[in-house]
């Protein structure tokens, strides 16, 4: 009987023993980083619509109006919280009275005026839009910043910009206002300090669908169409993972009240990104093709390869077929094409292969779903997306965001690139 007490305690006593140590792959986060408690304005923006009201239903929120003067209420709808407010217009300057600390009344701190806007373009390069036709942050508009307060966060404050972009109309006004905020912090990573950047919404809590990080070590985050720093992703669950030397991790827990983030360890096999920048090394991936043969890039070193995304579904990669014909022509046996199809089920692309809309090396579109991360956080309405690599697998040209592929393969045709 006290044998068994025995082996009860020291079960125990291993089991508390184990709790206590570090546990790699597990929960229990590698690596840890502190946020700066300063938020800075991001340029996500949405609009926000006001309705006139009467000079007695402005009186009756305690709101007294001067000679041609006109009230607008509504409400800015951050997403994460909603706060009433009411713009007055027909003065000097546009004043807003918004319930700022959301507690039902309007303070005498919660009543501000905006200011006219000079262009500082270069100053706030991230907080352009264009509407109606007029850029926002253009001489003439005007702005106001209201800092929302975060009572319960480790962030203090909320840097709510409003613009006015343009005058009202006799029943309706419209404000432009920045719903997210960003915040800069430092990570240690096997003893080298990463600097990373998290998103926060209006109340104060760390998004957990966008991370950026420094992975090379030059202080930025770089945050181009093709980076490895920055990442996107729908699933709040799942793990964006950025490559830090040669130590893969990603952002684990996260505690919005102390500003404090966790970093997990991961295996190399779970990271798939590509750095598919300009002058980058593509790494080595496998994938099959329509008839189940298995290629590697690697296998087409010391050629030229066009590594081209498209949808079988949409007819815009029709319009490069002639210039891709006219490349091959041109290299020969010195390039390889691949066909990277968005997803469609197979039959869709091996119907649209055989009736000659992609010719060439088609991977299957099970084998090469991955891939497709690599182009996620670029507008899908842009596809499709050509990388073109060099013997040595080093990207030498990619599709430039928002233009034509076909201008970019042009270019590439006419051999400013090509070195035989």
């Amino acid at each position: 009987m006290k044998l068994g007490l025995i082996c009860k305690a020291i079960t125990a006593c291993l089991l508390g023993l184990l709790a206590t140590l570090p546990c790699r792959g597990a929960s229990a986060d590698q690596f840890k980083g502190l946020l700066s408690a300063k938020l800075s304005p991001y340029k996500a923006w949405k609009p926000q619509h006001f309705f006139a009201i009467s000079d007695d239903q402005a009186a009756e929120i305690g709101i007294e109006l001067g000679k041609g003067q006109k009230a607008f209420i509504g409400k800015l709808d951050l997403d994460c919280c909603i706060y009433p407010a009411v713009m007055v217009e027909g003065g000097q300057q546009p004043e807003i009275y918004i319930d700022a600390d959301l507690n039902n009344s309007i303070d005498p701190g919660e009543h501000l005026r905006f200011a006219p806007y000079e262009d500082r373009s270069k100053e706030h390069p991230s907080i352009q839009a264009s509407r109606g036709g007029k850029s926002v942050g253009a001489p003439g508009d005007f702005r106001v910043t209201v800092p929302l307060p975060l009572p319960s966060s480790h962030f203090g404050s909320f840097p709510l910009i409003l613009w006015r972009f343009q005058p009202p109309q006799e029943r309706a006004a419209s404000l432009l206002v920045t719903y997210e905020a960003e915040s800069e912090g430092i990570a240690t990573v096997n003893g080298h300090q990463v600097r990373l950047i998290v998103k926060v919404a209006a109340d104060g809590k760390v998004k957990k669908q966008w991370f950026g990080m420094d992975c090379n070590g030059d202080g930025k985050v770089d945050r181009s169409a093709h980076s490895t720093e920055a990442d996107y992703t729908q699933d709040e669950e799942a793990a964006i993972i950025f490559r830090v030397g040669n130590t893969y991790v990603s952002v684990d827990t996260i505690d919005s009240e102390a500003g404090t983030v966790g970093l997990k360890e991961h295996p190399p096999g779970d990271y798939h990104w590509q750095d598919l920048r300009v002058g980058a090394e593509v790494a080595d991936f496998r994938f099959k093709d329509l008839e189940g043969t298995e290629h590697s890039v690697s296998g087409f070193r010391g050629k030229y390869v066009l590594l081209y995304l498209w949808r079988a579904d949409w007819d815009r990669h029709k319009r490069d077929i002639p210039v891709i014909r006219q490349l091959q022509s041109k290299l020969g046996d010195s390039l390889q094409v691949i066909g990277i199809e968005s997803g469609s089920n197979e039959a869709v692309v091996r119907s649209a292969a055989n009736v000659g809309e992609f010719p060439w090396l088609q991977s299957s579109p099970d084998s090469t779903a991955f891939l497709w991360r690599w182009c996620f956080r670029l507008d899908k309405a842009q596809f499709p997306i050509f990388f073109f690599l060099g013997p040595d697998r080093r990207v030498l040209a990619n599709s430039a965001p928002g233009r034509p592929t076909t201008e970019g393969l042009s270019k590439i045709l006419k051999g400013e690139l090509i070195t035989r």
